[in-house]
Order: C-alpha cells, then sequence, then structure tokens
C-alpha cells in the first residue's frame, strides 16, 4: 500500500502512544479484546489529498486537531480534524488498535478527562507499507503558526 500519510512529531507521538496504551489497558482489564496498532500516523485518503506530492499538501493543511479514541468498524480509532487553508475541515483517522477476533467488549468511552491534541509540527510523508514493513520517503516538515 503506498499513501500520503501525516506523521506526528516524537512528543506528539509519544502523548497518542500514552493514551493508546491507556485505553488498551481499560480495554482489556478482563480479557484480550484489542491488539495494539504501530506505526501511529494518519492516512490521508480524502480525495482533497489525493494526486498530491507532500510539498503540495504541506501547503494546503492550516491545522490538525487528534480527537479522543472511540471505536469505529471494530478498530480503535484516534478521529483526526485537518482543516484546509481554504476552510475546510476534513476528517481521516489513526488507527490505535484492532479487534481480536471473536472478543466481547462493551466500553465505548474511555476515561474521565477528554483528550485532544493540538498539532503544530508534523511530518507529511509517502508512506509504502508491505506486511510488517514501513518505508518513508518524500517527507517534509510541517509548523504551523496557530493550532485549530
Amino acid at each position: 500500500m503506498n499513501i500520503n500519510a501525516l506523521l506526528f512529531h516524537p512528543d506528539q507521538e509519544l502523548m497518542l502512544i500514552r493514551r493508546q496504551k491507556q485505553i488498551l489497558s481499560e480495554l482489556n482489564r478482563n480479557s484480550v479484546c484489542f491488539f495494539p496498532f504501530y506505526p501511529i500516523y494518519c492516512a490521508l485518503e480524502s480525495s482533497t489529498f489525493k494526486n498530491h506530492t507532500p510539498e503540495e499538501i504541506k501547503k494546503m493543511i492550516a491545522g490538525v486537531l487528534v480527537e479522543d479514541c472511540t471505536i469505529k468498524d471494530e478498530k480503535l480509532i484516534f478521529p483526526v480534524r485537518i482543516q484546509t487553508d481554504g476552510g475546510t475541515v476534513i476528517t481521516e483517522q489513526i488507527t490505535a488498535g484492532t479487534k481480536k477476533e471473536g472478543a466481547d467488549f462493551e466500553k465505548t468511552c474511555f476515561g474521565t478527562e477528554p483528550f485532544q491534541l493540538n498539532c503544530r509540527i508534523f511530518k507529511i510523508a509517502r508512506l509504502e507499507i508491505s506486511g510488517f514493513t514501513t518505508e518513508i520517503w518524500d517527507d517534509v516538515w510541517v509548523k504551523l503558526r496557530k493550532p485549530l
């Protein structure tokens, strides 16, 4: 699979991994229901970003906000709101975990404190995912002036 992706600054990636670990710990308290998904990245699958280079996408993004985890289609995801320079808000997602086949779970709300992460520094890159191997190329750093 060859895609454009948003890769997080190491500090932000660590915050996401900590939140992922906290939620997986809650979900898997009684029995294993979800497995962690690595690496942490946001695939840019919207038609707005298709057929553009990372350098072109860099110029299109005005803000990035990662929201708290939720469960969607048997995956644990962080919804990501990306605001373009034209003001359009596009929702993408980070896959943080995958459900164990046949596992039952009830929890859909995690923790008491809401989690949001405004991302000002990140990379846009091409990702090649093949089995357990992830290759990154054409990466460009993005530093936004103000958070979303």
